[in-house]
């Protein structure tokens, strides 16, 4: 049996766990038995993806005692995920830089922003693969779909005219960075219109791509029988009858054969779809992948109070966000794309909430989000926030919703905005026009939506004084002539 120094092998973080229990002697640690193999494997890939996540908001400007707080890890421990990371990145940027002349860059200013992307001069972006296929398959369709006006991004040929750029095992893509921003706030007819003409000019396209290329042929009909039914099945059949869907399935099977079957974007939404001065200007790749839990709020898909609030608003990059009472994560990670990962702040206090939230952060390659266990603001230390999000328990009575409205005015700057989601109308209109000193409200799929902006002076407004009625006059004209 050999004798082997733990600060030589293990982790900080672990070692400090096995103090907890025994130190100061010898430890001895049986083989694992081959079952286990797999979930060492995994552990290790989840460490992995874990310190890349680190070592971006290290680049972002995140301080080391943050990021040990975010990741529950000591300062010491970040330095070394750090230090190793930047290893790495740094051998893959001075391979970037030395590649970029194949393109005629010289002078350049290079920003990591993803693991596999790299920004060049705020003009260009540089993606690397490890599949070659897979590669140019995507330089296949968005050159179809740029032959059909679908405004992609461009492909920028080497100087000796080759679509990419190989080194060793890796394969190097430039392109021009796309330009404009998603539009949220669909309820002008004119935008709506555009809207629907750019996922119809997509589609158009798509008729052109399915000639030319290979896909994935998904059945709807076999996804009924199959994933979607053993859904249903795990979930003892809440969302529908087991006899009204086998029902719908049989129907659908009866026709199936006889509809007509065309390549479709299975992802359509608002986010998707950028635009430049009033027009499209790009398809960007936003797709929010969600995981939940039986017992937590809107368990089998985003509810309709949430999608109403987040059409309503309009998410500005470099905003700080917060999320409050965030659930399994939706509002707070939609906004991460457009505001920055390091800006956005999420709570519940529900652990299980915050735990499966963080998942999804993760899920989303948005994994260092700062998602926090707290009742409301108890375990708040930021302030200043731009923009405060909530869709509250309204089933429940007004104790949440009230300390939600008074610590999100607290903890706004001036000028900050507070967006609230319910279905109930009075009492939230009267707390906020109280505290905010005025809220706009929006009525939408039956759902209110109430906006207040924090301003710097908040006056209220001097009520008229109301008459008393002949009953009380003369009840208090009788204490006055005594």
């Amino acid at each position: 049996m050999k004798y082997v120094n733990a600060n030589e092998i293990l982790p900080e973080e672990l070692i400090s766990t096995i103090q907890k229990y025994y130190q100061g002697g010898y430890l001895y640690i049986p083989k694992e038995s081959d079952c286990r193999v797999k979930q060492q494997t995994d552990y290790k890939i989840e460490l992995e993806k874990r310190n890349q996540h680190i070592y971006l908001k290290h680049l972002e400007g995140r301080p080391n005692g943050q990021l040990g707080n975010i990741y529950h890890l000591s300062e010491s421990s970040i330095r070394r995920i750090i230090l190793s990371e930047k290893v790495r990145y740094q051998k893959m940027k001075e391979i970037i830089e030395q590649i970029l002349p194949l393109w005629g860059i010289e002078n350049r200013q290079l920003s990591q922003i993803y693991p596999s992307a790299w920004e060049i001069n705020h003009s260009y972006v540089i993606k690397i693969y490890d599949n070659k296929d897979q590669l140019e398959r995507n330089i296949k369709l968005s050159a179809i779909l740029s032959e059909c006006k679908i405004p992609v991004a461009e492909t920028i040929l080497t100087k000796t005219g080759k679509k990419y750029a190989v080194y060793k095992d890796s394969y190097f893509l430039l392109s021009k960075k796309l330009r404009g921003s998603n539009i949220s706030d669909i309820k002008e007819d004119a935008m709506a219109h555009k809207m629907g003409c750019a996922i119809a000019q997509l589609h158009r396209a798509f008729l052109k791509c399915e000639k030319e290329m290979e896909f994935w042929d998904n059945s709807l009909l076999q996804e009924m029988n199959g994933w979607v039914r053993e859904f249903l099945i795990k979930n003892e059949w809440q969302i529908v009858s087991e006899e009204e869907y086998a029902k719908a399935t049989e129907a659908l099977d009866a026709v199936y054969d006889y509809l007509p079957k065309q390549l479709i974007h299975r992802d359509v939404h608002f986010g998707n779809f950028l635009f430049f001065e009033g027009d499209l200007s790009g398809l960007n790749g936003i797709c929010l992948k969600m995981h939940t839990e039986k017992t937590l709020f809107s368990p089998y898909g985003i509810d309709k109070g949430t999608l109403a609030m987040i059409s309503e608003i309009e998410v500005q990059a470099g905003q700080k966000i917060l999320d409050l009472g965030c659930g399994y994560g939706v509002i707070g990670i939609y906004a991460a794309h457009f505001s920055g990962v390091e800006n956005v702040t999420m709570v519940d206090i529900n652990p299980l909430a915050v735990k499966v939230a963080k998942e999804n952060a993760v899920r989303n390659d948005l994994g260092a989000i700062n998602i926090l266990q707290s009742d409301g603001f108890h375990n708040m230390i930021e302030q200043d926030f731009d923009l405060i999000l909530s869709n509250p328990p309204y089933h429940a009575n007004f104790d949440v919703p009230k300390n939600f409205i008074e610590g999100g005015f607290r903890h706004l700057k001036y000028g900050g905005r507070m967006v609230m989601v319910t279905k109930r109308y009075q009492w939230y209109k009267n707390k906020m026009e109280s505290v905010f000193g005025g809220v706009k409200v929006v009525e939408k799929n039956g759902y209110y939506i109430f906006i207040s902006e924090k301003r710097a002076v908040h006056k209220t407004q001097k009520r008229e004084k109301q008459k008393l009625s002949k009953k009380l006059q003369r009840k208090y004209g009788r204490r006055l002539s005594n």
